[in-house]
């Protein structure tokens, strides 16, 4: 991880992009050749550790390929409080209770994922995909079978009165029919779980003028005359071109494989443990987390491990679970000319595309937010069961 001291670019380089609930996300905009095409990250929690060095150290052994590298970026307080005001008319409402930690005198910037292929035109498709397994575990109470047969996303969407015809166990599948519905899907699921840029600018997906304007802008982009490319037809492009990247990549059968190994307790188990131990200090510091992934990589790479794993190793599971469960799927994609994988007809000739494939969002989660976890799990069951819920997610 390399430092960038007393980074002089001014605010005014850095525009508003996206956010989520741990950081707010800018593109870089100005002529230092060693930020161009680079997104900042500026954090909004209060976490004593920080985020980026966990991330290096305890996320990135359990997914090598596929982690961002980071720079730090040492930042004035003046040009944080600037860029908080700057950002704030930028910001979605429901985002505005939360601001940019002030006390955090720098930022980490990546590789902007918008710009993989620059100065070739990029088309990026950022996806939640959310939990990818059933839970299977003794500790599930027997009045809760139903999280055995109905996914905890599908039971989530009715809880809030989410529509949505999205599985998440359809996009872990590997099936490629699936795949592409579960894409399909979020295409039509209003809400940030999938959003598109194109060349850095954030597409609109649900608003009718604007979706009308992303349809056109995206028939250009993929060579067809925009009059004659239907939006169900371009949204039917991608979700074959995202399956298909899908189909190359292993990465959600490591997260599958992670968030599963990660939670083998489920939450009914898991609390009973994080009461036993409620009293005692159970926040972790960087070796700590190392050591957590340490046992976990040990644990995974034994396939006759049959040994008792800690309590506590079970805790700080949990919790990294929770962060794969949470994190986000970029995929870039770019034109190209030599064969590719990544392809679809077009006037009856292959159009290849190169790609690439990250998880960002990967940030630690509180410990101390186990018990509203239980309590989450236990309304989404309680109303699924009330509500008479008996579909079935086949993983």
């Amino acid at each position: 991880m390399s430092i960038v001291t007393n980074c002089s670019d001014s605010q005014e380089s850095w525009t508003y992009l996206s956010e989520g609930n741990a950081n707010i996300v800018l593109t870089y905009s100005g002529s230092n050749p060693l930020l161009r095409n680079t997104v900042l990250r500026l954090s909004k929690t209060t976490n004593t550790l920080d985020s980026h060095l966990f991330i290096k150290y305890a996320i990135e052994p359990l997914l090598t390929p596929w982690v961002l590298t980071y720079t730090k970026i040492n930042l004035s307080p003046l040009v944080l409080q600037t860029i908080g005001l700057e950002c704030f008319d930028k910001r979605p409402a429901h985002r505005l209770g939360s601001e940019i930690n002030q006390s955090i005198l720098w930022g980490y910037s990546s590789p902007d994922m918008t710009h993989y292929f620059a100065p070739a035109s990029t088309l990026t498709i950022e996806i939640k995909p959310k939990w990818g397994f059933k839970p299977n575990s003794s500790h599930i109470s027997e009045h809760h079978s139903i999280k055995q047969r109905m996914c905890r996303y599908c039971m989530h969407s009715n809880l809030k009165k989410l529509e949505t015809l999205y599985c998440p166990l359809d996009i872990y599948s590997k099936d490629p029919i699936r795949v592409r519905r579960a894409i399909e899907c979020l295409l039509n699921t209003k809400g940030d779980q999938l959003r598109l840029f194109l060349d850095g600018k954030r597409l609109e997906l649900h608003q009718s003028t604007q979706a009308s304007i992303t349809s056109q802008l995206l028939g250009n982009w993929f060579g067809a005359k925009a009059s004659d490319e239907k939006e169900s037809s371009v949204m039917t492009i991608i979700s074959e071109l995202v399956q298909k990247v899908l189909d190359e990549e292993v990465v959600l059968n490591r997260l599958k494989l992670l968030q599963k190994h990660c939670d083998e307790l489920d939450v009914e188990g898991i609390i009973k443990i994080y009461e036993k131990y409620s009293q005692m200090d159970l926040e972790l510091d960087l070796e700590g987390w190392i050591g957590v992934t340490s046992n976990l990589l040990k644990r995974l790479g034994d396939k006759d491990y049959t040994g008792v794993v800690d309590e506590r190793q079970r805790l700080y599971e949990y919790v990294l679970s929770m962060t794969l469960k949470d994190c986000s799927l970029m995929i870039s994609i770019s034109e190209q000319d030599e064969p590719s994988p990544v392809y679809w007809c077009r006037d009856n000739r292959y159009v290849y595309y190169q790609y690439a494939v990250k998880l960002i969002d990967l940030d630690l989660k509180d410990i101390k937010k186990i018990p509203k976890w239980f309590d989450l799990d236990q309304r989404i069951v309680k109303n699924a069961i009330q509500h008479g819920l008996d579909s079935i997610c086949n993983e």
